[in-house]
């Protein structure tokens, strides 16, 4: 909605919102509010940069046309996209801090949020605070109205059970309406696994980000279901893997060895399948992700990940054996530098943290060797001359305190949000394969000013 009246708590757009589907999404696309004023807005926090920094875009109509051109569009953060766009062309690193606290109204969303009735429940600019505010009071609720289609496709679909991709015509997503027949939010198709009877059903939900992780979890069942033979040759496998003591650290986490073999599974079938997409995997992917995987055989491409599992849980063992070896009391040799230890194992948990298998796979078990690796030889370099492996870390104290600070509100971090940490957290871990051991050579070209970039985008997705 838009509404003109210069002063007023309403001016601008203002984004309407059911309670259930905001709770669900990132506020950062709403930043780049709509086209009509984002010109507006870009030329408002250019010229409020200081002098210094704006002298150097001058003239400032062209380098916002070049940034309009340029910007990934609603994308992220609109002003993590910014510092990154004039980083490439001006090698300009701005800090967050430098952009105006103070925006006019108009250039700042509005939020209106309403229940499943249509009552508006609260309105804002500022859509964080709206819902944490709103995450544990009860609301208005009401069953979902439908329209004709809807209450169809519910009749046809729901509780319906299949073990393999035999759902056509079954949509995306079906909305809901309020009595007003206003959009309520939508209901989303979900497969829901069903071990006991060999299946999956579909159900319906209306929280988009339940959604994602129910159809993920479902697919990978359904994906599992078209090789069971080759699936239980595979946990024997697995369970070998994990017999050893090399894995014993993984109990730690509080899971049985069952439990254990029941993630590491699904992290490797994750690599296999993957990556999955938060919605309905199309036939046409389904059966090209079959036929590939019959092709390659389930069980040796399973067995190969857990033998390259199996080697980075020994090197980890061997590392930490070490650490311990060349701090511990009766060494000699041991160099009292307060908190150095510490700082090891953290770097340590940093490249391969004990909720691995719980994440989604997204780091190469080729990048875990490799930077396991660099650790071992920052460890012999270190215990040779410790004064210079502090020199060397300075660098990465900053980073390692912001990652910290992501880490520690995790559990309250949308999926993009955690996905940008993760990243951070990837690319640090480049950076100490750069810091103290450049022969190994990061996967990726690392730089102080690329790791701060991260760092602004991670931050805006928290």
């Amino acid at each position: 909605e838009y509404h003109f009246e210069p002063g007023s708590e309403q001016d601008g757009v203002t984004f309407r919102l059911p309670i259930d589907f905001a709770l669900a999404v990132s506020p950062a696309p709403f930043d780049w509010l709509v086209p009509g004023f984002l010109s507006e807005k870009l030329m408002f926090l250019l010229k409020s940069l200081p002098k210094a920094i704006r002298k150097k875009l001058v003239p400032i109509n062209e380098t916002m046309a070049w940034l309009l051109d340029e910007m990934p569009r609603a994308s992220g953060s609109l002003h993590a996209a910014l510092e990154a766009a004039i980083l490439k062309r001006f090698k300009l690193l701005i800090q967050r801090s430098e952009w105006p606290l103070e925006v006019p109204l108009h250039l700042q969303p509005r939020f209106l949020l309403f229940a499943d009735t249509g009552k508006e429940i609260c309105a804002g600019r500022n859509l964080k605070e709206l819902l944490a505010g709103q995450q544990h009071k009860p609301r208005e609720r009401q069953a979902p109205t439908l329209d004709k289609n809807g209450e169809a496709a519910i009749a046809k679909w729901q509780g319906s059970e299949h073990t393999a991709w035999t759902f056509h015509g079954l949509p995306g997503a079906i909305p809901a309406f309020t009595r007003q027949g206003e959009v309520a939010g939508f209901l989303y198709p979900v497969l829901v696994s069903q071990i006991d009877r060999g299946c999956v059903t579909i159900a319906f939900e209306k929280n988009p980000r339940l959604a994602e992780q129910k159809n993920r979890s479902g697919f990978l069942f359904l994906y599992k279901l078209q090789f069971a033979d080759q699936y239980k040759a595979l946990k024997k496998q697995a369970v070998t893997t994990l017999s050893g003591p090399s894995a014993g650290w993984l109990l730690d986490l509080g899971m049985t060895r069952k439990e254990a073999t029941e993630a590491l599974l699904d992290y490797i079938l994750q690599l296999i399948f993957g990556p999955l997409p938060g919605g309905l995997v199309s036939e046409k992917d389904f059966l090209e992700t079959v036929a590939k995987v019959r092709r390659e055989g389930l069980y040796g491409l399973g067995k190969k990940w857990c033998e390259e599992f199996m080697a980075l849980l020994r090197k980890r063992r061997a590392i930490v054996d070490a650490l311990r070896k060349a701090f511990a009391v009766e060494n000699k040799n041991r160099f009292f530098i307060p908190d150095k230890e510490e700082e090891f194992f953290a770097h340590l948990n940093d490249i391969f943290p004990r909720d691995l298998l719980l994440q989604p796979p997204e780091i190469r078990f080729a990048d875990l060797d490799r930077q396991l690796q660099s650790l071992s030889v920052r460890l012999e370099r270190f215990c040779t001359n410790p004064a210079k492996d502090g020199l060397k870390a300075e660098p990465l104290i900053g980073h390692l305190g912001n990652l910290q600070q992501l880490l520690a509100k995790k559990d309250a971090l949308s999926v993009e949000g955690l996905a940008e940490v993760r990243r951070y957290r990837a690319m640090i871990n480049e950076y100490r394969i750069v810091l103290f051991s450049p022969e190994l050579k990061p996967r990726e070209t690392i730089s102080a000013k690329k790791l701060e970039a991260q760092w602004r985008t991670a931050l805006a997705r928290c």
